[in-house]
C-alpha cells in the first residue's frame, strides 16, 4: 500500500499495513528515485532474500536478529543502520525477537 503524504508516523504505516498481513515487505512510499518499506520478520523466521538490483539502506526499528553480508555476520539491533550496494547477497537470520526494518530502496541502477 502507498500512502499519498509526506509524513508518516510509524503508527500510520503499522495500521496501514495491518490490511497486508499476507507479506513480510510493506511498501508506504514509492517515487521515481526511491521507495521505502517497513520489512518485518518474526522470532525464528527465516529471510527469503535474494541479492537486489538496487542499492539499499536498512534501520532497525525494533528486535534483534543477526545480519549476514559477504560471508560476515554481526548482531543488529533497534537504532542499527545498514547499506547494502546492489547485488550483495545479505540477510538476516537468527531472529531473537520480532524484526521491524526500515528499508529505503535508490530507484538508481548502478
Amino acid at each position: 500500500m502507498t500512502l499519498k503524504s509526506g509524513i508518516w508516523s510509524l503508527d500510520e504505516i503499522t495500521q496501514a499495513n495491518k490490511q497486508d498481513a499476507d507479506t513480510a515487505f510493506h511498501v508506504f512510499m514509492d517515487e521515481p528515485t526511491m521507495s521505502a518499506e517497513i520489512y518485518e520478520l518474526k522470532s525464528g523466521q527465516v529471510d527469503p532474500q535474494k541479492p537486489h538490483d538496487l542499492d539499499e539502506l536498512y534501520f532497525i526499528i525494533s528486535g534483534s536478529a543477526e545480519f549476514d553480508s559477504q560471508g560476515k555476520s554481526r548482531a543488529v539491533g533497534p537504532g542499527d543502520t545498514i547499506f547494502v550496494a546492489a547485488h550483495i547477497p545479505h540477510h538476516f537470520h537468527s531472529i531473537t525477537e520480532d524484526l521491524k526494518v526500515l528499508v529505503v530502496f535508490s530507484k538508481k541502477e548502478p
